[in-house]
């Protein structure tokens, strides 16, 4: 599950590029908790980056409805499709299954150990109830957002700053784009990317969908976990930028563990 959560982590603390037809774009930079990201958006596209895991990218198509994890250090890839995200679900849930079952035959001194492991484990049920309390107006480097508090659970989360797409510059196809990534990861990785660290997928879809905007800033309030955006500019991007190299090698997701 390392893998997975260093698959999550790569949308946490962004930097969005927003590319309209051709490559024109609109880039904003974040930073925060020792990282910086970017974010790269078209209409019908996104590609993620991070600077603390140099040489992994994850991309999202909205129109193949799949997302890929790039290792460009191995030189392969990892392609999770609604096919895909049955089968390492399905996966999961046997896993845990099997685990249960071995415990309640184990010597008594393995028990507890197999039962923590158990309790680490994901489980792909969506079980965390998020709930969005809008706060005040906000500004993040020079952009107005709305300021609200997450709940996970009914306990506070995260705080949060979300600007519109207007304000940032992204088309409506863009930010459909953003919503149906959040929405696929979400799915993707059950209630288990909802915790005290870094702003879950769930979370972020749910205050996109509720602010109608893009979240700008986030700061744990249980830990020190934190980014905002730093800055907005122009500039443009390569269409491979979008694309898996032709010579990486796709490997199976269940068998090198789910991103």
């Amino acid at each position: 599950m390392g893998g997975q959560r260093k698959g999550f982590t790569l949308l946490a603390g962004w930097v969005f590029l927003v590319s309209a037809a051709g490559h024109a774009a609109t880039v904003i930079e974040t930073d925060g908790t020792g990282r910086a990201s970017v974010l790269y958006i078209s209409d019908t596209k996104v590609r993620v980056e991070n600077a603390a895991s140099a040489g992994n990218v994850t991309l999202f198509d909205r129109a193949a409805d799949e997302m890929v994890f790039i290792d460009h250090g191995a030189q392969r890839f990892q392609r999770i499709d609604r096919e895909e995200m049955r089968r390492i679900a399905e996966h999961v849930t046997r896993t845990r299954e099997a685990l249960e079952a071995r415990i309640e035959e184990m010597p008594p001194e393995q028990r507890a150990h197999m039962r923590r492991r158990l309790a680490e484990m994901p489980r792909v049920d969506n079980a965390s109830a998020i709930r969005i309390e809008r706060l005040g107006n906000g500004t993040i480097a020079g952009i107005g957002c709305q300021e609200a508090m997450v709940h996970v659970n009914d306990e506070p989360s995260h705080e949060v700053c979300a600007a519109s797409a207007h304000d940032l510059g992204l088309s409506p196809a863009a930010f459909h784009t953003i919503e149906e990534m959040f929405a696929f990861f979400a799915e993707m990785t059950g209630g288990m990317s909802e915790g005290n660290a870094e702003l879950g997928p769930r979370s972020t879809r749910q205050v996109m969908r509720e602010l109608d905007g893009i979240p700008v800033r986030s700061e744990s309030v249980q830990s020190d976990a934190g980014w905002s955006v730093t800055a907005v500019h122009e500039a443009d991007v390569p269409a491979e930028h979008f694309g898996i190299p032709p010579d990486y090698d796709e490997i199976d997701p269940i068998a090198q563990g789910a991103p």
